[in-house]
């Protein structure tokens, strides 16, 4: 059976676990969050995203209540691979029947 791009984006919204590793968007805004680690100290650096439709963000190096790393799916394990740290969110969209991936 086929699916239009509401029905994946519905899928893919409730196949993943949004209340741990996911972002909803709200009223056409969406904030990222991530603390980075500056000379001096740790901070959290803010990012709001405007978009149209309906959006929702996945972060990938989400820790779980013991301080450690459960990984969305293996293949994004970050343990010193060379990608490991190039990607902290990824972003679905519904927007004019289109699903965009960024």
């Amino acid at each position: 059976m086929a699916l239009n791009a509401r029905g994946f984006f519905d899928h893919l919204r409730s196949y993943l676990n949004m209340g741990h590793y996911a972002t909803e968007g709200r009223d056409g805004k969406l904030l990222l969050k991530e603390k980075i680690f500056t000379e001096t100290k740790k901070q959290e650096i803010k990012v709001h995203l405007i978009f149209s439709g309906e959006a929702f963000a996945i972060k990938l190096d989400k820790l779980n209540q013991r301080g450690n790393h459960d990984p969305l799916f293996h293949f994004l394990d970050d343990t010193g691979k060379p990608w490991s740290k190039r990607c902290d969110f990824v972003v679905f969209q519904l927007y004019r029947n289109r699903v965009n991936i960024r």
